[in-house]
């Protein structure tokens, strides 16, 4: 594939131009979308990238992921006053690629994985689906290997959606709200966040759980029904999780 050459003066308006087509993306983000594009390396996008940051073009907002790159009032106006200089080759580059990569981004964004040891040894992994800054829910797993889960991210990214939906449709059977609520269980745990919201925390065992999981919930009788069926379905939706994930 022929290099594509651009000039170090087009840099700062490449930069800018991709952010406002892909929106919020982390620096490891932008910087896959450069390169596998071939717009330019990871030392031209983080000189130009400081130097942004540093006229406050670009501005960074905290995120469960880590900083997420924004274009400021300042970008937008520099984008407006010398959008021209940019080829439109270029422009056509990042606009037909940006549709597929605003989506990966957004699922990166959204579901978070990450693995670690515990002091006995075992493996655990927490996976979390989030909706802006809340987390929908945070699921906790200890696995019967000590090896770590190949591709855990991109693993979780696929299946997050389809777990979450069997989750709410499994706990949820048989709600009415006009029925008293249960009690909560021993291995259940329920906290008013605020005035709309409910945090559950649900385990399978106790003192030493498999599998925990904690939901945002918006109504405390909705939260209780989900904890009173939570230990006749968790052992169902553990094995459930680990098919979708594909984890052996």
């Amino acid at each position: 594939m022929k290099k594509r050459s651009i000039p170090d003066s087009e840099y700062k308006l490449v930069i800018l131009y991709a952010l406002s087509r892909l929106g919020p993306v982390t620096n490891m983000q932008l910087l896959q979308f450069m390169v596998e594009l071939d717009l330019m390396n990871y030392f031209a996008l983080q000189l130009n990238l400081s130097e942004l940051q540093e006229q406050e073009q670009i501005l960074e907002k905290p995120a469960p992921l880590g900083s997420l790159l924004t274009l400021g009032e300042k970008g937008e106006y520099t984008l407006t006053a010398f959008d021209h200089r940019l080829p439109s080759s270029t422009k056509e580059i990042i606009d037909a690629a940006c549709l597929q990569w605003q989506s990966r981004f957004r699922r990166e964004q959204q579901t978070l994985a990450e693995s670690f040891t515990l002091s006995d040894g075992r493996m655990c992994i927490r996976l979390r689906l989030l909706e802006g800054s809340t987390a929908l829910i945070d699921l906790m797993l200890t696995l019967d290997s000590t090896a770590a889960v190949p591709q855990l991210s991109e693993k979780w990214g696929r299946a997050a959606q389809a777990v979450y939906d069997a989750i709410m449709s499994r706990l949820g059977t048989n709600f009415d709200a006009s029925v008293p609520p249960p009690a909560l269980p021993e291995t259940a745990a329920l906290e008013q966040v605020d005035d709309q919201d409910w945090l559950l925390s649900l385990a399978d065992t106790m003192p030493r759980p498999r599998m925990t999981l904690m939901l945002s919930v918006p109504d405390q009788g909705l939260a209780l029904h989900y904890a009173a069926r939570w230990q006749g379905c968790c052992d169902d939706m553990r094995t459930l999780l680990l098919e979708l994930m594909n984890i052996q």
